[in-house]
């Protein structure tokens, strides 16, 4: 039965799924001694290394919201999801630097620091990572620094833990997570909260696994297990694309970002062709599978007149089309072929109004 709702729901992520689980596993354990003897088994994630596999993916979230944003947003700054209490109730200190959350990350000598962490509730919605019937106003922050609303990461690890089994019954002080329920907590599989409208794509360890699948796709040119997974990818680099080198700016257009943007030029028949191979429109997903793209040819973009110089007459989307530089990296790397031709944004000198932006074809 868990075999069926797992190859029902996203059987692609099971191998990045395991890689995941056995990378948390790595991380230090906090328990203490007597704690330990009964968790001996290296096939599960202790309560400490659940807490500190959040905040990593918190932290994660924390990170790409930052660089999603544009470049020139001096006022954006990376914003700590959690912080962490030091001292005693009368006169605590909130902790939010690197250094303290790398000490934290290596710490394994028996304390419960990881458990004296404050989460910010905005961050852990925004990965599903909050019980829907959590009462926030119990955690109100009165520090002026701190987070509207601060929950503490046992709560965060105990409901981790509640998704993770069918049993209704737990000691959640001394439960672990095994594969099982890790993938059960992922995929929301023993939910029983409303929380349709969220995504298991864009929540708990969707952003993580997705960006585990950038780097495998684009830095390391590993093609993806399937022509809409091309697609998937693709997409959301262009959406990060759009994020950082945004089209519009204090009501100007700049539809292809602001002046210095790069883009790379491609053939249209073979973008063409691509899209259709990935939207299924070809075949089907068996054969699709089976099947391999041409590779990217530019040639007949190019005149004889210099290196990478533009034939004359050429019209966008007719001849060529612009994509993103990660998206041409993706694209070369899966399907080979070339040349790169590169062009960038310039400002638009002509009699329009000003501050329009052109591409330097």
């Amino acid at each position: 039965n868990f075999s069926g709702a797992v190859s029902e729901k996203l059987a692609a992520d099971v191998p990045l799924l395991r890689l995941a689980f056995k990378t948390f596993q790595l991380l230090p354990r906090q328990e203490s001694v007597a704690e330990e003897s009964n968790q001996v088994d290296d096939t599960i994630l202790t309560r400490s290394q659940i807490g500190k596999m959040l905040l990593l993916l918190l932290e994660h979230e924390s990170f790409r919201l930052a660089r999603d944003s544009p470049p020139s947003d001096a006022s954006q700054t990376q914003q700590k999801p959690w912080s962490t209490k030091i001292g005693n109730e009368e006169s605590v200190e909130l902790v939010d630097d690197d250094d303290y959350l790398r000490d934290l990350m290596e710490n394994n000598d028996g304390s419960d620091n990881i458990f004296t962490t404050l989460i910010d509730a905005s961050f852990a919605s925004i990965l599903g990572l909050l019980p829907s019937k959590l009462d926030l106003s119990e955690f109100v922050s009165d520090n002026e620094t701190s987070p509207l609303h601060s929950v503490p990461l046992s709560i965060l690890v105990d409901y981790v833990i509640s998704e993770s089994s069918d049993s209704i019954e737990q000691d959640l002080a001394n439960a672990s997570l095994d594969y099982n329920g890790f993938v059960r907590w992922h995929l929301r599989i023993s939910s029983s909260e409303t929380d349709g409208a969220m995504q298991v794509s864009e929540t708990r360890l969707g952003p993580y696994l997705l960006d585990l699948r950038l780097i495998a796709s684009v830095l390391f040119g590993v093609r993806p297990a399937s022509p809409s997974l091309e697609r998937v990818l693709v997409g959301e680099i262009k959406r990060r694309h759009r994020y950082r080198y945004p089209r519009k700016k204090e009501g100007s257009s700049q539809p292809r970002g602001p002046n210095g943007t790069l883009w790379h030029v491609i053939n249209a028949e073979w973008w063409r062709t691509w899209e259709h191979f990935t939207e299924g429109k070809v075949w089907d997903d068996k054969a699709a599978r089976s099947y391999t793209m041409g590779k990217i040819d530019n040639n007949m973009l190019l005149s004889g007149e210099g290196i990478l110089s533009l034939r004359a007459g050429l019209r966008w989307h007719r001849d060529f089309e612009l994509v993103e530089p990660l998206v041409w990296s993706a694209l070369q790397a899966w399907h080979d072929g070339g040349p790169p031709i590169v062009r960038s944004v310039v400002p638009f000198r002509s009699n329009k109004p000003v501050g329009r932006t052109e591409m330097s074809y």
